[in-house]
């Protein structure tokens, strides 16, 4: 007699096991794909007053991120998941913060926001642009006397969640995704929708004052934006909750391979940012008990 044969139970009938389906009754959705894993972070750091070079503290927002591309079978991402912390504002300008997404705005459906009345979904072009806020203010309250977490002496205030949720209308191949999360993150400057500071080498949106361009200290070209005279930048995306500089330390003052990493384009001390002996001067970061 033939043993009868155990056949792996498919809830959702998507083709995958409930054994290896995250999501074993929903259809659409099958497999976790967080950017570092469920409980890790990276951090976006800017200096928001390009084209001026600035204090160069790179503590003006200070946003960790963790991202989750919900793909089903056939590696298509059906659902993407955009989750963020504000840590620090060391500015005293009111400034915003987006993300240019590579998805098509017609493509992006069923989205949530943790805070729908800041939030607003742009669309820029082709692309759709998910505005979180217009200022970080609006998160974590100005104070009077002190910035927000870059001032060793002052209050230390917890991060601020925020979030957003939304659905592919048509799945993409997850290797088909360009750019990777964080996609394109940017600041505007104090309210200023046109005042863009983007990572380096990320182009700006459409609605960016392109007249701003070479002035200043930047010396940016078309695929090379957001680069000074001498190949420093004015935002650095991190693998890892970082711990940033104090206000008024200049990041070279923190990091001590931190110029000779921006001057190479990132070939040399790529990893410049870790906790390694002679990397760090622990005098000028923020850091709490």
């Amino acid at each position: 007699m033939t043993p009868p044969i155990d056949i792996p139970q498919d809830s959702d009938h998507d083709g995958i096991s409930d054994l290896f389906d995250d999501y074993p009754h929903d259809s659409d959705l099958a497999f976790n794909n967080y950017t570092f894993g469920p409980d890790a972070w990276g951090t976006l750091a800017f200096e928001d007053l390009w084209p001026d070079r600035g204090d160069y503290d790179f503590n003006d927002m200070i946003v960790d991120y963790n991202y989750n591309q919900i793909t089903q079978i056939g590696n298509r991402v059906k659902k993407v998941e955009m989750n963020y912390k504000l840590r620090a504002i060391g500015a005293r300008k009111a400034n915003g913060f987006a993300v240019q997404t590579p998805f098509a705005s017609s493509n992006i459906i069923a989205l949530e926001a943790s805070h729908p009345t800041l939030f607003e979904h742009e669309s820029d072009g082709s692309t759709g642009v998910l505005r979180f806020f217009n200022s970080a203010f609006d998160l974590i309250p100005q104070q009077p006397d002190a910035f927000i977490n870059t001032e060793i002496s002052e209050t230390h205030h917890l991060p601020v969640q925020f979030s957003v949720s939304f659905m592919l209308n048509s799945p993409i191949n997850i290797v088909n995704i360009d750019p990777d999360p964080p996609y394109n993150p940017f600041i505007f400057v104090d309210r200023t929708r046109s005042h863009e500071i983007h990572l380096p080498g990320f182009q700006p949106t459409t609605r960016m004052n392109m007249e701003l361009f070479n002035t200043g200290n930047d010396a940016s070209t078309e695929g090379n934006w957001y680069k000074s005279t001498d190949n420093l930048p004015w935002a650095v995306n991190i693998p890892e909750s970082w711990d940033y500089p104090i206000e008024k330390a200049q990041i070279t003052q923190a990091y001590t391979k931190f110029k000779h990493w921006a001057q190479s384009s990132g070939a040399s001390y790529p990893d410049w940012y870790k906790a390694i002996s002679d990397f760090r001067n622990y005098d000028f970061i923020y850091q709490i008990d």
